[in-house]
Parts: structure tokens; C-alpha cells; sequence
């Protein structure tokens, strides 16, 4: 110890941290971000599965409340007569989704009137979006609505696997625009062993959402409205056994072809690739939520979610719940169906 002028100090000085203790502490402030980060991406997975489920309620009071004005609910679809297969029901060509008719029960009464869908078709204002006339770039803007998308999906903005086009015919043909990615979907169907079978009739377009031009009363939801799926989510992409399946979503407000007519092929032949509707969902023998398929056509048609564990359904009486991809599959193809008279077992 040296003292001077009165004043003692400690020769050595004062002691810093060693390298090692750095690394130490270091290390240990690491392992506790890694234990804290997956409760942090827990809360706000929680948090944007709250906020999809509360999307999905509100697009479901829009159709209820569609239905109380019209006294049915809107169709799957709706095109003009040349566009209409009567035979088998599909739509072959751009058609207005259901999705549009439900805007002015979403306060979107403004775009509705801009779309104006009684009396412009949907090829129409495809060739009005992307031209330079007098309101198309704000038709254009108007397709894109953020409530049609789920909070956890990573797709992109543009759907660019589901083009549409006044002359789209065959799946992929990049004809005139692309629509804004959605994650919501009708209810179409419940499928049967043959995938879709329309001319031998297996399959079972039961849902809540028919056909093109086909709306469908209420009253039709013969197994209970608190029993029978109405609406739900379709991923761009989801995880299953380590395998990722891309399921490519949904469009907004709009589908494109579902017929190949040169062809004369249905849309799920895996060189067409991307599923039977772009606004609506089906249940492929009842697998539907996250399933590992085999055939990666049939991904593209039924409902899929990045929430872990399931997806959120929205039920005839307005309810939503979180569904998990565990469900009996017999069930969950009776879910889909609005009339077959078959009880369901718990849904988890």
C-alpha cells in the first residue's frame, strides 16, 4: 500500500474481469435467450392465431348477415352463362368468389360498388384491372383486402400460382393478372375415394358452399349449424412428418379456371397443379388438416394453417374453434357435409 500527500491507495489497483469470466457470463445471458425465445414465439404464434380466428368470425357474421337480407347464402361462384359447365357445375374461366358478395356486411360497400359484380363479370374487370382506363389501378388495389389473410402465413402478396385472366383456361397459364394471396376459404365438399368425381358421382358437394350459381339456403344445414364446417384456412405452404407440401392458399375475391377444356381434364391432375377452387376447400376422404398426402393436388384443395397443431373452422352458427389435425377422419369428412345424418364424435 502506498500513501502520499495523506492519501492510501491499493498498490494493485482495481481487478477487471478475465477473459474467462466474460465468456462465462456471456455464455450463460445466451442460454437464457435461448430458453426465453421460444415462450416469446409462443405468445405471439398465440396471438396471430387469435387474430386469424377473429378474421374468420368476422367474415362468418358477414355471410350470416348476408343470408338474413338475401334468405341464402352466397354462391361459391358466379360467372356468366358461356363460362358455366351445367353438366358438372364448375366454373371454367375468372369468376366473382363468394367472398365478394359478403364486402358490404364487412363495411367494404365502396369497393363492392366499385367491382359492382351484378353488372361488370369478373373477365371484365380483369381486362378494367390492368388497363389504363378510368379506375382501374384503383380496381386493381381494391383485390387486395388484409382481412382475407391469415396472420401466421408466409406467403407472398400476389398469388402467382393461381393466375387470372378474361381467357384463362388452363391452371399456370400466366394470362393477364395475378390476385392478392387470401387464406380464407369456403366449405365445398366432402370428397370421395376417387378425388373428383363429379360425372360418376362419388364425390359429394355437400358443403355450405355448393356450386357456381348455386346458393344455398340455410335451412339446407340439415345436421345442425353448431355441427357442419363453413369456412376455414388454406396455408401457402405447411409442414407435415419433415415433408413441406405446398398448398399455394387461396385468391381473393376471385377463382380462375377449374376445367381444363382442351383437355377435358379436372384440375387436380398433378401437371396442372393447383386444386379444384381458389376460394373454396374439400375434404379428401376426411384429410384435410395438415395431411401428409400423396398426391400433392389434393394438399392444394383441402385446409392447412401454419397455427401448430390445426386450423381454425368456422362453423354455420357463426362460432370459430381451433381444430387440431388429430381429428377422426370420418369425422372430419362428416363435418364437411351439411346434410349426410351422421353424428359427430368430439371435436378436439
Amino acid at each position: 500500500m502506498k500513501c502520499a500527500n495523506g492519501k492510501c491507495r491499493d498498490a494493485r489497483g482495481t481487478r477487471g474481469f478475465t477473459l474467462v469470466e466474460l465468456l462465462v457470463v456471456i455464455a450463460i445471458i445466451g442460454i437464457l435467450i435461448g430458453m426465453l425465445l421460444p415462450g416469446v414465439q409462443m405468445v405471439r404464434e398465440a396471438a396471430r392465431r387469435t387474430s386469424c380466428a377473429n378474421n374468420l368470425h368476422q367474415i362468418n357474421l358477414a355471410i350470416l348477415n348476408y343470408e338474413s337480407g338475401h334468405s341464402e347464402l352466397p354462391p361459391m361462384c358466379t360467372m356468366a352463362s358461356p363460362h358455366l359447365n351445367v353438366m358438372t357445375g364448375r366454373a371454367e374461366g375468372p369468376s366473382w368468389s363468394w367472398q365478394v358478395y359478403i364486402l358490404p356486411f364487412m363495411e367494404q360497400q365502396a369497393i363492392f360498388s366499385l367491382m359492382n359484380p351484378a353488372f361488370q363479370s369478373a373477365p371484365a374487370a380483369c381486362m378494367h384491372a390492368t388497363s389504363t382506363d378510368p379506375g382501374g389501378p384503383q380496381l386493381l388495389t381494391a383485390f387486395h383486402k388484409p382481412l382475407f389473410v391469415c396472420p401466421s402465413d408466409d406467403g407472398p402478396l400476389l398469388n402467382d400460382k393461381r393466375w387470372l385472366g378474361p381467357t384463362a383456361i388452363v391452371i399456370d397459364s400466366p394470362e393477364v393478372m395475378q390476385v392478392a394471396k387470401g387464406n380464407y376459404v369456403g366449405i365445398n365438399r366432402s370428397q370421395g375415394p376417387t378425388g373428383f368425381a363429379n360425372l360418376t358421382g362419388v364425390a359429394r358437394n355437400q358443403g355450405m358452399f355448393e356450386a357456381a350459381n348455386t346458393p344455398v339456403e340455410l335451412r339446407s344445414c340439415r345436421d345442425g349449424t353448431s355441427n357442419v364446417a363453413m369456412t376455414s384456412e388454406r396455408a401457402w405452404s405447411y409442414r407435415s412428418g419433415g415433408t413441406v407440401y405446398e398448398s399455394f392458399a387461396a385468391n381473393q375475391l376471385m377463382n380462375r379456371s377449374s376445367f381444363d377444356q382442351l383437355k377435358g381434364q379436372f384440375t387436380e391432375f398433378p401437371d396442372l397443379g393447383t386444386g379444384s377452387s381458389d376460394t373454396c376447400a374439400s375434404a379428401h376422404d376426411g384429410q384435410m388438416i395438415n395431411f401428409p398426402h400423396l398426391n400433392p393436388e389434393s394438399a392444394r384443395d383441402t385446409l392447412s394453417s401454419n397455427h401448430p397443431g390445426g386450423v381454425n373452422i368456422g362453423f354455420v352458427d357463426g362460432s370459430v374453434h381451433f381444430v387440431a389435425d388429430r381429428n377422426d377422419i370420418i369425422n372430419m369428412q362428416n363435418l364437411c357435409d351439411k346434410r349426410d345424418g351422421q353424428a359427430l364424435t368430439e371435436i378436439h
